[in-house]
Order: structure tokens, then C-alpha cells, then sequence
């Protein structure tokens, strides 16, 4: 599960080791075309904070990279739980967990 990653990401840091560990989506209707992906990856900061890197765009082609920066790991965690859950409801499966 997901707090099982976490754990191992706080474990990790912890022991100096510095693990980051992302969320892959995806989202497909041939129909329509539609070949998607959404990836969500949470890191530390230098300075005691947390980002969450958001990485969006069609299947196979670069996507597009937004960063925002969070002063918790907790808050970071939050904000990618509430996109996971979005990006869910609109139709993305997830299709792999990476760290």
C-alpha cells in the first residue's frame, strides 16, 4: 500500500538514504484516443521541506513537470493523496508504484 512506501521513504531518510518513491497513472480510451499518464513523486527538499512533482501528458511523449513545495512530508503526502483520489474518480488506474 501506500503508507507501507512511506514508511519505507522515512526509513530511508532516516538511515541517510535518500529514497523517493512515485505513483504512475494511467488512463486509456481507444476510442477516443485517449492514452494518458500522471505521475506523482514526493522528495526532500534541502531545507527541511517536501515536493511533489507532477508529470502529466500523453503516453510516450515527455510530459509536462509541476513542482509544488510543502513544508511537512505529511502535507506533501496529503496533496498527492487528494490527486491520486481525483485522478481516480476521472478514470486513471494505477499501473505502478516505483522507488
Amino acid at each position: 500500500t501506500i503508507l507501507h512506501f512511506y514508511r519505507i521513504l522515512i526509513m530511508s531518510f532516516l538511515s541517510n538514504v535518500i529514497l523517493m518513491c512515485g505513483i504512475y497513472l494511467e488512463r486509456h480510451d481507444a476510442d477516443s484516443n485517449i492514452h494518458r499518464f500522471y505521475a506523482l513523486t514526493i522528495s526532500p527538499g534541502i531545507f527541511s521541506d517536501w515536493s511533489l512533482v507532477r508529470e502529466w501528458g500523453r503516453v510516450g511523449s515527455p510530459g509536462t513537470v509541476r513542482s509544488n513545495w510543502y513544508e511537512s512530508e505529511e502535507e506533501a503526502i496529503k496533496a498527492q493523496n487528494d490527486i491520486l483520489r481525483t485522478k481516480q474518480r476521472r478514470g486513471y488506474t494505477l499501473a505502478a508504484i516505483t522507488c
